[in-house]
């Protein structure tokens, strides 16, 4: 099968600097995180092959470009939550939640630093 990029029109204004993917099958993705260069996280929801909607889900303080998102379904006694892990090139914040993306991040609407789980400063040569 032969797989064919999409522009999103809805995105045009963003540029993207991560994308992590939640509910994929093989030919299509229902739900895309996106980290943006200004900081922005977005929710894109796709339903047949189109943008459906975008959300704006948050920030990154001081609007520290998004370098890396993540989604970790993590095993616990009492079931599953997931994490969303949202990188800096100076911090890590990890959210979580129930086990829906939109649930998670609806959680978090105060902004990354005030609602996250955990915030690592990051350290080394160049902050990553």
């Amino acid at each position: 099968q032969k797989l064919k990029g999409t522009l999103l029109t809805r995105m045009k204004p963003q540029v993207l600097e991560a994308a992590a993917w939640n509910q994929c099958t093989e030919t299509s993705a229902k739900e895309v995180l996106l980290g943006s260069a200004s900081g922005n996280l977005l929710l894109l929801s796709i339903d047949g092959g189109k943008e459906k909607a975008v959300k704006n889900v948050g920030e990154t303080p001081d609007k520290q470009a998004v370098t890396d998102v993540r989604l970790v379904s993590v095993s616990i006694r009492d079931g599953e939550v997931l994490c969303i892990l949202v990188a800096t090139r100076q911090h890590l914040y990890v959210l979580r939640g129930s086990t829906s993306m939109e649930e998670v991040l609806a959680k978090h609407t105060a902004g990354l630093r005030k609602s996250c789980v955990m915030e690592i400063p990051l350290e080394g040569p160049g902050n990553l």
